[in-house]
């Protein structure tokens, strides 16, 4: 192969068989970063040559001679190709802000060999999560211990929760940020959380998967089944039994289905008056919240609330769903009464 004859090429050099050494040990470096090791001393302290090396492959800082590995650009040049690099640094740029930035970013284990100081930096931290979200468990305890620190972390990565410390699975704040972020990190909150409807909801609109880790009672749960077969329809299984056989939760009519949980954040219309006009047809007169009319309502006899909350949904091109409160009435509309027929409640 290019990277065995590069070096034999650097064993002929040695042995003085070479009639340009330089050139052929730097043509080596081109084909491997891990070249340098094999070359005599004296190229090996060179520095063109390190940096040709570390552009290559930063884990040859590992092999770099006399000063090179003291030399803070060197460094840099290889925690930028190769985050890991930083182990072969010297302690005095393991505590250097600048390199260990440079090194979580481009791999977030790397924080595992930053000093103590910069472990507990939360800048430094968010960094690292962003770009590796298990790395979060070499921070230090005080960040993962502190609330609002935790927030900031989770938010990169929801399944940093597992790290906190202090109870911090247990605050719904935080774990609550956890699972908008990646819902399954719903396994890592404390057993309290996992019986909360809430925080349950805002995990399987995020992830369906998470109904799995949702408390026994919530799988039980017509309206949390729901949303999780919404986002995932494979979800269904995680579904208490009796519930799996509901024609309401099947993954396509589930998908289809238009009109929010309670609770959710979606746009709500109110149903001022539904009639039916000369060419049977059903009028639909509907407004904003905030009493804007929506003009051109006009659906089928045989239209539906499904039908109509779809119709509008579909009108509100960031919503998926959408709740409906049928005027003096306190409260919106279920999404199991999609079903009912608009005819039912024609004044």
């Amino acid at each position: 192969t290019i990277w065995s004859l590069a070096f034999l090429a650097l064993a002929l050099c040695a042995m003085g068989t070479c009639p340009s050494r330089t050139r052929m040990v730097f043509e080596a470096v081109r084909q491997s970063g891990q070249a340098p090791q094999f070359a005599a001393e004296g190229l090996r302290g060179d520095p063109a040559l390190a940096r040709g090396a570390l552009r290559r492959d930063g884990g040859a800082l590992q092999v770099a001679a006399g000063n090179l590995s003291k030399d803070r650009d060197v460094v840099l040049e290889a925690v930028r190709e190769n985050g890991k690099a930083l182990q072969f640094s010297s302690r005095q740029f393991r505590s250097d802000r600048g390199i260990v930035l440079e090194a979580v970013q481009q791999d977030g284990w790397a924080l595992q060999f930053a000093a103590d100081s910069l472990r507990g930096d939360c800048e430094v931290v968010l960094v690292a999560v962003r770009q590796q979200s298990f790395a979060a468990m070499y921070a230090a305890e005080k960040l993962l211990s502190d609330r609002d620190t935790m927030r900031k972390v989770v938010r990169q990565d929801g399944r940093a929760l597992q790290f906190a410390c202090g109870g911090l699975r247990g605050d719904p704040e935080v774990v609550l940020e956890a699972v908008r972020q990646h819902g399954c990190a719903l396994m890592f909150a404390a057993r309290t959380l996992r019986s909360s409807r809430e925080v349950v909801l805002e995990a399987v609109r995020q992830n369906g998967e998470a109904l799995r880790f949702a408390a026994k009672v919530l799988q039980n749960d017509p309206e949390v089944v729901l949303e999780a077969v919404r986002q995932d329809g494979s979800a269904l299984k995680y579904a208490a039994k009796e519930l799996q056989s509901e024609e309401a939760l099947e993954p396509a009519r589930a998908q289809a289905n238009a009109i929010a949980v309670k609770g959710a954040r979606a746009p709500a219309y109110v149903i001022a008056s539904i009639r039916a006009n000369q060419s049977r047809r059903i009028e639909v007169e509907v407004f904003t919240l905030w009493g804007d009319q929506v003009s051109g309502l006009s659906l089928p006899a045989s239209a539906t609330l499904g039908d109509l909350a779809r119709s509008l949904a579909d009108r509100h091109q960031k919503a998926g769903v959408v709740h409906l409160v049928l005027q003096g009435q306190h409260s919106s509309v279920s999404p199991f009464d999609a079903a009912r027929s608009l005819d039912a409640f024609v004044a």
